[in-house]
């Protein structure tokens, strides 16, 4: 069994990868030494940081394929639609659904732990 190396061009499979990995274990471990509210707390925040990321991925992909005057607009306007969304979820979730707000932040924070665990794999490995 060889290793994959994890270089420039699988950066964004990485990302994705190590994202639902890390959230599966940060979800057991949450359960096991938390409480079901917690658990679902980092999960809810996981799966909305997830969703967040692949809805942005696709603005950006539309909005480049578009001339620079619209592609500003159709991005800025997505942008806030996106953020009026995601807030009005995270309020619904703490409001009414009882979920825990740290384990909603720690869920939340998982790409930004991903993100930060690979770049360090990054200089690390210098890249090879």
């Amino acid at each position: 069994m060889t290793a994959t190396r994890i270089h420039e061009n699988n950066l964004l499979t990485a990302v994705v990868v190590g994202s639902w990995l890390l959230l599966a274990i940060m979800t057991a471990a949450g359960y096991l030494f938390g409480s079901v509210q917690f658990a679902g707390g980092i999960l809810a925040g996981g799966i909305l940081a997830l969703a967040n990321y692949y809805w942005l991925f696709r603005i950006i992909r539309r909005a480049l394929g578009l001339d620079a005057h619209q592609a500003a607009r159709f991005a800025q306007l997505r942008y806030l639609l996106r953020f009026a969304i995601l807030a009005f979820v995270i309020y619904l979730l703490v409001v009414h659904a009882g979920i825990e707000v740290l384990g909603l932040t720690l869920g939340l924070s998982l790409l930004v732990i991903v993100i930060t665990a690979l770049a360090i794999y990054m200089f690390v490995t210098k890249g090879d």
